[in-house]
């Protein structure tokens, strides 16, 4: 039934996904960062450093993709253990943005946290798959 949820297919949404999010993390900066934080620490010199590291996020994001998507046509058992490795990263920064969500200020996009969530979902598919 799940039989096109493999490695390889992951590897490849997975890669995209996160190089679009890069680009629009560069894109959009400014407004990520007034709909992330805080208005009262959005003063001039607050709303560059929250700038800037979007743009650092989105940077690093858009490596990320790189990597991932260039790695799509490994072997099939290198895939599977790249997919587990995307998966348990993806854990550790889906509970870092629900700990934000629920403990402070900082405002994670839902977005954000569903699309993460669903990587892990997939990478748990793609690595139980024959």
């Amino acid at each position: 039934m799940l039989k096109f949820i493999t490695p390889r297919n992951v590897l490849i949404t997975t890669g995209l996904e996160f190089l679009l999010t890069g680009v629009i993390f560069q894109i959009d900066s400014i407004q990520l960062a007034k709909d992330t934080f805080p208005k009262e620490l959005l003063t001039h010199e607050g709303l560059r450093i929250a700038e800037l590291m979007q743009e650092g996020l989105g940077t690093l994001l858009i490596m990320v993709g790189i990597i991932i998507f260039t790695a799509r046509n490994i072997e099939k058992e290198a895939a599977r253990k790249l997919v587990v490795s995307i998966g348990i990263g993806s854990s550790v920064l889906f509970i870092g943005a629900i700990m934000h969500l629920l403990e402070d200020d900082i405002n994670p996009p839902i977005s954000g946290i569903v699309m993460v969530g669903t990587f892990i979902l997939l990478t748990v598919i793609a690595s139980a798959q024959d």
